[in-house]
């Protein structure tokens, strides 16, 4: 027997959706199951106590023998209590067809006594006080009128909400949660855009409320918000003006709101004035996922009750969250033309795009060949937003062979340096830019680049000679680069940029020629020994895939030749198994063919 003393938050939503079934079901028993009254054993002697009580009782119902066996034994031949048990199955359980029940008084012995041989046949019983029964009443009575109630977190198969929230079952279940910071930094962007991208509909409040309009304040809530509301005023959970402001942010952010699909609420920073809590508290018991994404893990609120906390191991420097932002008008008839003849995804004219956004395909290694030689416009993922070329790039690690043989392995890895686009190596050659002893990039604004002081560092390096709209794309990813990691000093910063800017000459030559639409650059490594991945050549493969370009990293051994860092960046890992010790990196490069390839591949020294 569940005893419920009282009502919480952590209890409160299960039991009105229990009491409210056993409504429906007539499983209430309001007087606890109370001794048979006269013609209730004028039935018993009548119809089973001749018959053979309680075995005539299970026979009549097709009740379970082993259970009615038990029952015999705690009667112990008593007439008196065969009845009460008979009785109490007949009229007061119903038979037995249904299994959840409520008692809302006190059971005697033999009352408790039969229900636990129930409980031991999965019928469950909650026992709650009179005062407690009739709160419930009223609140599955307002349940019943709202139409609906969420499942908060419980659904979910792993503590994963920004996983699981896009593979959600039928139903409205909802997530309720914070996740402090990232196990990820460099990727954290891009996957919450992406994120957000996959969801139908979605609020993103970034920081503080803004405080309601005077218009917003005459506005009426609707549907099933206002009945929703009107429950969390009457309990008290919020009174006077703040009342007030929420009823207007109610007509901001959820008239829209039906029990049809559940939609997805980020709130974007930590969670302290008094506002946004009674907000964030008030959104939960709508069919919506609240997800605190309190990046930079700060101090927040905590909700307790249902409310789950995820502990991440970084905090992100990540300002706002990484919204869609809405195209605006033409500025010029130049740009109306543009937008006619060249608005289409799929048709644009010569380097028309200068601006590029990477993400990862998850791919297998039949995906890789298929993928190698295609124009990006063909991958999935890929599109144009507000002049942004999306970049579906393969970004990962192989590892052994699979159920290839030595020799069509060769075969397999020497196929994909064919590509013109493609650079190949087995050490990543970086002769990172000395930037310390200028005393002229002391100045370094924020530690970023801003136009005349990229101008200058790029003056130091075979970069100066591409086209402006490649430098500015370079200057970009760079600065995002900077973003994602801390630095102490100006010196610091600048010593990681004369990294990502000595980009060698051959890859240099392959993003000039790259039309962002087209077929992508590639680097191809191939780590046949033991020699591990330097962080100079990591950071550069990190950047060289933020520009757009597909990196592959072949490690015939399965040695672990990368850092966690590298991994955490996004880096797909494809295992295949069936390590090999003898192929040699010559053996790729010996099976080259044709003049491009022998341009444009190299082998380190």
């Amino acid at each position: 027997m569940i005893q419920i003393e009282n009502l919480n938050s952590n209890n409160k939503q299960q039991l009105i959706n229990y009491f409210q079934k056993c409504q429906e079901d007539g499983t209430i028993l309001q007087e606890g199951l109370r001794n048979p009254d006269n013609e209730q054993i004028a039935w018993y002697k009548k119809e089973v106590q001749n018959d053979g009580g309680l075995s005539a009782l299970a026979k009549k119902k097709h009740l379970n023998e082993e259970m009615i066996e038990e029952l015999k034994k705690l009667s112990k031949n008593n007439e008196n209590v065969s009845a009460k048990f008979c009785c109490w199955i007949h009229f007061q359980l119903k038979d037995l067809a249904k299994k959840d029940f409520v008692t809302v008084r006190e059971l005697n012995k033999h009352a408790e006594d039969m229900v636990k041989v129930l409980k031991k046949f999965d019928y469950k019983f909650v026992s709650v006080t009179p005062e407690i029964a009739k709160e419930l009443t009223t609140l599955a009575k307002e349940q019943k009128a709202i139409g609906f109630s969420v499942c908060r977190n419980a659904w979910m198969k792993e503590p994963a909400p920004l996983q699981e929230i896009q593979r959600r079952p039928e139903g409205l279940n909802t997530v309720f949660c914070e996740i402090k910071g990232t196990n990820c930094i460099a990727n954290y962007a891009e996957d919450l855009f992406k994120l957000r991208r996959t969801l139908d509909k979605c609020i993103v409040i970034n920081g503080k409320i803004p405080n309601p309009t005077v218009d917003e304040g005459k506005q009426e809530v609707s549907g099933i918000t206002k009945a929703v509301l009107q429950r969390f005023l009457r309990e008290k959970r919020i009174v006077g003006n703040d009342a007030k402001v929420l009823k207007a942010l109610c007509c901001r952010y959820f008239n829209q709101v039906s029990k049809e699909r559940v939609l997805t609420l980020f709130y974007y920073g930590s969670v302290t004035e008094k506002k946004e809590i009674q907000f964030l508290d008030f959104a939960k018991e709508l069919p919506i996922d609240v997800i605190i994404l309190n990046h930079a893990k700060e101090e927040s609120y905590d909700f307790k009750g249902d409310f789950m906390v995820i502990e991440e191991e970084f905090a992100s420097p990540l300002a706002k969250f990484p919204d869609e932002v809405l195209a605006t008008g033409a500025a010029s008839v130049e740009k109306t033309l543009d937008q006619v003849l060249y608005g289409d995804e799929n048709f644009s004219r010569p380097n028309q795009y200068s601006d590029v956004e990477s993400i990862i395909l998850n791919v297998t290694r039949e995906d890789v060949a298929g993928l190698w030689g295609e124009e990006i416009k063909m991958r999935t993922g890929y599109g144009i937003e507000n002049g942004k070329v999306i970049i579906p790039t393969l970004y990962a690690q192989i590892t052994g062979l699979g159920n290839s043989s030595k020799r069509s392995y060769i075969d397999f890895v020497s196929a994909l340096t064919q590509n013109s686009m493609c650079f190949v190596t087995e050490t990543l050659e970086i002769s990172p830019i000395k930037l310390k002893g200028d005393s002229s990039l002391k100045t370094m604004p924020d530690k970023q680049f801003n136009k005349k002081f990229a101008e200058r560092v790029l003056s130091f390096t075979p970069l100066s000679i591409l086209s402006q709209e490649k430098q500015k794309l370079l200057v970009e990813k760079a600065n995002e680069m900077l973003k994602k990691y801390k630095f102490n000093s100006v010196w610091d910063a600048l010593t990681f940029a004369g990294i990502l800017f000595a980009i060698p000459e051959a890859l240099a030559q392959l993003i000039h020629v790259w039309d962002l639409t087209k077929v992508n650059p590639k680097i191809v490594m191939v780590l046949t020994g033991t020699r591990k991945l330097e962080p100079k050549e990591e950071v550069m493969l990190q950047y060289l895939h933020a520009i757009g370009l597909d990196v592959l990293l072949f490690i015939p051994t399965g040695y672990g030749l990368v850092t966690e860092d590298l991994l955490r960046s996004g880096l797909q890992k494809i295992d295949l198994g069936n390590y090999n010790f003898s192929i040699q990196y010559s053996e790729i490069t010996s099976n080259r063919k044709g003049l491009l390839s022998r341009l444009f591949h190299r082998k380190a020294k």
